[in-house]
Order: C-alpha cells, then structure tokens, then sequence
C-alpha cells in the first residue's frame, strides 16, 4: 500500500515514531479496540517475509489453516499457518510468485502496485492494481493473466487512488475505490451486463477505505484506515440493510491493517483476519490479526 493521501504523513509519523518508541504498535498481545468483538490473535510474519513486506491483502483456505497473501510488489505467497485451540500461533511461508502479465511475463515495475485480491470457489483469483488502474485474473499462482479491462469508472479515479478492495459475491465481482464520493463509498459490481453501482455506503469520520470482503453470511465487510499523528485507526463494518461498526482500533493499537478476509472455522465462529502492511518502513510491523466477530441476529445496526 502506498496510502495515496498520506504518504507524507506516513513519512513524518514514522520519523516521529522513531523518536517516540512508545508509539510504535506493539507486534503482539491484545490491541485496544472498542465493538462487540473479540480479539483471538495478533502474530508478527515470519522470518521468511522479511524481503517481501508491503503485503496489502489476505485469503485464507483449508478453514483457516492456509493462506494467500498479496505484496504491494506484484508478489503473491502461500503457507500454512498453525493454530492452537483456533488462535493463530504461527505463518509458515511456502511459496513466493511473481505475477506474471498475459503474456506470462513478469510484470514490470511500474504495473506491480497490487492492492486487492480477490478469490474464487474454483481457484481462480483476482488481483488489482491501483496505480496502472489494471484488473487482472489468474487461474493459478504463477499463470499468466487473463487481462481485464479497465473499468470505466475506475479510468476517472486519480493515479494511486484507484480499485482498493476486491471481494467474489453472489452476483458477481466487487469492486471499490480507496476514497468515497460526496455520497459515499460506491459498491460495484461486475455482472453479464457489465459493471453496476448496487450500493453506496455512507462515510464519515475521515476514514478511507483498506479492503472488503463477502462473508460467508451474505453481508459485506469492509476495512477502513485513517491515520493520524499517534498512528493508525482501523474500522470494520458489516453492511445490509442498515450499518454495523464492529472494530474500531485506538490510533498506533495495530498497524497499518489493509486485507480482509472473514470466514467461518471449523466450529462455526465467524472470524476476521487482516494483514498489516509495513510499507517497507521498519517502525511498522508485519503482522496478522483476527477477532471473533458476532453473527446479525436481525437487520438492526448502527451507523
């Protein structure tokens, strides 16, 4: 992730930060947070990512026991992660590739800013870039691209403020922008007939937008970023009918958290689990962290 309004800012937190350690987002233990969720794991990437970093979105498979994790460098890695009575204790990575164009070469430098990923039941993924504006679909780890236009809506948006959140729902691809319109944030969806404006969620508080997920209960899930002088703020909502606010971490709690995916384990529980990007800054960590969320009883929420 290079978050397109606050790079700068990023810069200067960081400075600050290296200055003020106590600032700095702890790697492990329970992050301060306020919602009706609970906090299972915060775990730091193992040594293996260390060359990687940026990573900027998650999917987990195999009921939470794999992973497929996407770099800001067009890099995708899969591995295994190990739990314990359903906490995460440890990411093994396994493998790293490098996207590759339709051509099935490797994508050039200035094509890599992968931001969102998006997987299917049968495999298959999606990948978005956000400064080249470039949608892509993979059969497979180290597959050529099948190459997507460019939608036209994503065409109008700023270089490095493009497609941020990819999510697979009934009707089709999802797909949204990292900052919201005068209305909100527009949810598109990628149907037979072409690409349609279903929803626009209202924004507020300053928060752009990380990453969107469909959960296994039919809702929406997105992840919100804003980032202030003490730090990070994170925030998931679900979406229906009405709005939810399930997480909102305290400014510097966590990291920068950007993918998201939830899910449901083997016993049932819906899960959350989001990776921090580092964006290869040495005061930012790596890490993965999920929370238990509760399941909608009814179509009462908050916004």
């Amino acid at each position: 992730m290079r978050y397109s309004i606050g790079v700068g800012l990023t810069v200067l937190w960081a400075a600050h930060a290296a200055a003020h350690p106590a600032s700095l987002p702890t790697s492990s233990g329970a992050p301060r947070f306020t919602g009706p969720v609970v906090w299972s794991s915060t775990t730091e990437i193992a040594t293996g990512f260390d060359l990687v970093g940026g990573l900027s979105a998650i999917e987990l498979t195999d009921n939470g026991q794999s992973f497929i994790a996407l770099g800001d460098r067009g890099l995708l890695l899969t591995g295994q992660i190990e739990r314990h009575e359903q906490h995460i204790e440890s990411l093994n990575l396994q493998t790293v590739t490098q996207l590759r164009d339709s051509d099935g070469n490797a994508l050039r430098p200035d094509y890599t800013d992968s931001e969102a990923l998006a997987l299917s039941d049968d495999g298959s993924f999606y990948v978005a870039s956000e400064r080249r504006l470039r949608l892509l679909r993979y059969e497979e780890p180290g597959a050529a691209a099948v190459q997507m236009l460019r939608p036209a809506w994503a065409r109008k948006l700023p270089s490095n403020q493009g497609i941020e959140a990819l999510a697979v729902g009934v009707d089709g691809l999802i797909a949204m922008g990292e900052l919201p319109t005068q209305a909100g944030f527009p949810v598109y969806v990628l149907t037979a007939k072409g690409w349609t404006i279903t929803k626009t969620i209202p924004a507020h508080d300053g928060f752009a937008l990380s990453a969107a997920d469909m959960g296994p209960d039919g809702y929406l899930y997105i992840l919100e970023r804003k980032l202030t002088w003490r730090g990070f703020r994170s925030r998931i909502r679900r979406v229906g009918e009405t709005i939810e606010t399930l997480l909102t971490t305290q400014d510097g709690s966590l990291g920068n958290l950007e993918g998201l995916d939830v899910w449901r384990d083997s016993t049932g529980v819906l899960r959350a689990t989001m990776v921090s990007d580092d964006n290869f800054l040495w005061v930012l960590p790596q890490h993965v962290v999920e929370f238990v969320l509760p399941d909608r009883e009814d179509e009462s929420g908050d916004k």
